[in-house]
């Protein structure tokens, strides 16, 4: 747990966005200290570029005079601080420095010398200030302009965040990416962004994005943030930063606000986060003013509001730094994974047109199903060797750029050798795989109107929804039928070749649940992957499927840290006596059941 950092994006209450132009030292120095009454240890702050570079070769003197001042203030708070170098978008709006002219800020040589003088004189200026914590080379770049492609995103971030080191050796380097890296190819992917930083800081607003089509109190919503900072190390390799997450009580209303605040702050600890920036500080008193006079709600995700009462989001800040500070997980570390969920290979050039947003779809949904099952997933690039798991996630697997036949036979290899594969079929064949699914394999049918595969022997029934493009007809051998419809040849089946074990799911399981809204309610598809738990002797004691649990070491000590992802209370402990409300985190040093 050491190091998980606390923070918030700041901008003032009454000046948002014009901070620098309408410098006023005395407000931000009470707000600063109002930050620091949360228990927050951190502010990330935005140098917007028209404010800061008044030409190709020169920096604004009464900008940094400001920045001097305010990092000043931070200091006498005990505030770390973030500055983003190069803010050219924000809230809706874009704000250019006149002199680009058009140009891309990716590939033009000038700007790109530009950006690196800005870097450099920031970079020499502030690298022995006690309050600088670290530094992000830009906010959402691809929303100012996109690159005109991944290798150009690429070159651009390996350039600067290597001039800003040549300036500041002693401080880490992020870029403040936005969910759109994970669910398109915006030109920024995070494996590229990798290699020149040493962690990635991510942007996850359920509000944003068509992979929560549900009410702010249904399971993904929660663990969105969670999810994205969990994929983006497994194609990274790196820790990554939750840098901005939240929603607007204009939308949610603030109690269920501060439920998600309190939900994703306990998932992001439980998933290995570095940390947690929540955005943002304030509700705008300048809500008339652009950016927000045209996107009213943007003045509403504060953890105060506009007259500086705390929110509900704001006491789920408090109380979990105040959980923290008591939790005694200080010199703990999660315990590691024993299932990995593979990565498609092909996941931004796929061959068959699939697409990122698609990918992420079934992923997410393989995530939150894992997490109702009790198991705890990392996410493992498909060309990847198995390593120490015990698990193999498939979901949905494509019949192209999933993985290739070397890839494959490791995971036969895997599974012979003992360990377990859980498949779902969306068009995938390859070599042995009847042998391994202890089948006939039937060909691919098309599409039900509706399916209810019928209980025999997992305990509940499971069904798809219309629409569904297809499922994997099977003749059952040595494997067996734990859910089938008696219309189809096709359900759940399961079969135990060599000493491991194999689950194969006929159907497209979790892009179906990716479409449909708030699902989870109701469904029980998290059983089969309990069943798969259960093979690969991973399965913890029968819990609340809303009950996030991950365990924690500390030499030969074990807790439980515990997170309600419901809207409901959940008991857990013997006999009741304990619940944990709604969005609440707590250590437990006994199992859950």
């Amino acid at each position: 747990m050491d190091g998980f950092i606390l923070g918030t994006n700041y901008w003032p209450r009454r000046t948002g966005v014009n901070m620098w132009e309408r410098w006023d030292p005395a407000a931000v120095d009470a707000e600063l200290g109002e930050v620091a009454a949360l228990g927050l240890g951190a502010v990330r702050i935005f140098l917007l570029w028209r404010d800061f570079q008044s030409g190709p070769v020169a920096v604004d003197p009464a900008a940094l005079a400001k920045l001097d001042q305010f990092l000043a203030l931070a200091q006498r708070w005990g505030l770390g601080v973030v500055p983003t170098c190069f803010t050219g978008h924000m809230s809706g709006e874009n704000y250019d420095v006149p002199w680009r002219q058009g140009r891309c800020p990716y590939t033009d040589p000038e700007l790109l010398r530009a950006q690196a003088f800005l870097l450099a004189t920031l970079g020499r200026r502030y690298r022995e200030h006690p309050a600088l914590l670290f530094w992000d080379l830009a906010n959402e770049p691809d929303i100012f302009r996109r690159p005109p492609s991944a290798a150009a995103g690429w070159l651009w971030a390996r350039f600067l965040a290597g001039e800003l080191r040549r300036a500041d050796p002693h401080h880490p380097v992020t870029v403040g990416l936005h969910l759109g890296c994970l669910t398109a190819d915006v030109g920024l992917r995070p494996a590229d962004l990798a290699e020149a930083c040493d962690f990635l800081s991510l942007h996850a607003y359920p509000m944003y994005t068509s992979l929560c089509p549900d009410p702010p109190e249904a399971l993904r919503p929660g663990y969105l943030a969670a999810f994205a900072a969990r994929l983006a190390a497994g194609m990274t390799g790196k820790g990554v930063l939750m840098e901005e997450f939240g929603t607007s009580s204009q939308l949610w209303g603030a109690a269920a606000e501060g439920a998600h605040h309190g939900t994703v702050l306990g998932s992001l600890l439980a998933n290995g986060a570095r940390g947690a920036f929540g955005w943002c500080f304030g509700d705008f008193a300048c809500d008339e003013e652009p950016p927000y006079e045209a996107t009213p709600y943007e003045a509403a995700f504060g953890l105060t509001d506009a007259a500086g009462r705390v929110k509900p989001s704001g006491e789920a800040w408090r109380g979990f730094a105040a959980f923290l500070a008591g939790s005694g997980l200080s010199g703990a570390t999660p315990e590691p994974a024993g299932a990995a969920v593979l990565i498609p290979d092909a996941y931004y050039d796929h061959p068959d047109g699939l697409t990122p947003e698609r990918h992420a779809g079934v992923l997410f949904n393989a995530f939150v199903l894992a997490k109702q099952a009790g198991l705890d997933v990392d996410f493992l690039p498909a060309r990847a060797a198995p390593g120490p798991y015990r698990l193999l996630i498939m979901p949905s697997w494509p019949r192209r750029g999933g993985l290739g036949a070397a890839a494959w036979r490791r995971v036969r290899e895997f599974v012979r050798g003992g360990g377990v594969l859980y498949l779902s079929y969306d068009g995938f064949a390859a070599a042995e795989l009847a042998e391994l699914a202890g089948a006939r394999l039937l060909g691919p049918r098309p599409g039900p109107g509706g399916v209810s595969f019928a209980d025999r022997g997992l305990g509940t029934d499971l069904s798809c929804s219309p629409g569904v493009p297809w499922h994997l007809g099977v003749q059952p051998g040595a494997g067996r039928l734990l859910a089938a419809d008696p219309a189809l040849a096709g359900g759940l089946l399961e079969h135990h070749p060599g000493r491991g074990g194999v689950l194969l799911a006929t159907w497209p399981l979790e892009w179906d649940l990716g479409r449909r809204s708030n699902p989870y309610p109701t469904d029980r598809s998290y059983l089969v992957y309990r069943r798969a738990g259960e093979l690969a002797g991973l399965a913890p004691p029968v819990r609340p499927p809303s009950l996030e649990v991950r365990g924690w070491r500390r030499g030969e000590g074990r807790r439980l840290l515990a997170v309600n992802h419901g809207a409901q209370p959940v008991a857990v402990e013997p006999g009741g006596a304990g619940e944990l409300a709604p969005g609440e985190t707590r250590v437990l040093s006994g199992e859950v059941a």
